[in-house]
Formats: structure tokens, sequence, C-alpha cells
């Protein structure tokens, strides 16, 4: 636990400087195309999963990476030093 807490302190007075967002970061958190693309790229994933699903007589499950992709770790990445 220790190790995680200077880690994670570490990160945060070396990672970008707030403000400071790398282009790719800013574009994931401000712009509206990434939003459209997510929400279109959702959309036509259900439309899929629905009709293949309303053949299906069993139970079936999604399974989702959530990275990047529903959870938004795009403020993590900079103080993690991924991001440089």
């Amino acid at each position: 636990m220790k190790k995680i807490l200077i880690i994670f302190l570490l990160g945060c007075l070396f990672g970008a400087e707030p403000g400071k967002l790398p282009n790719d970061i800013r574009w994931v958190r401000n712009s509206a195309e990434h939003a459209a693309l997510y929400e279109q790229i959702y959309a036509v994933a259900w439309r899929q999963i629905s009709q293949e699903a309303g053949e299906l007589t069993t139970p079936w499950v999604i399974v989702m990476d959530l990275d990047e992709t529903v959870l938004d770790n795009s403020l993590y990445q900079p103080l993690s030093g991924e991001v440089v």
C-alpha cells in the first residue's frame, strides 16, 4: 500500500501541469467528435447484438474492456507517467 501511495505522489509531482494536457488527451476530454464516435460505435454494436441475441434461446452476456472506453481514465494518464 505504501508503494502505491509513493508512486501516486511521485506521479503528481512530475506529471503534466494542469491546463497543459497533451493534445490527444485534450481531444478525448473536449471534442464533440470523440463523444459522437463513441456513441455511434455503441449504437451500432447494440443494434448488432440485439439482432443476434433476439435469435438466441439461451441466456447471453456481454464482456467489455472498460479501460479508455467505458471508463474515462484520461486525467489519470498524465499523473501515472504514461503520457509524455
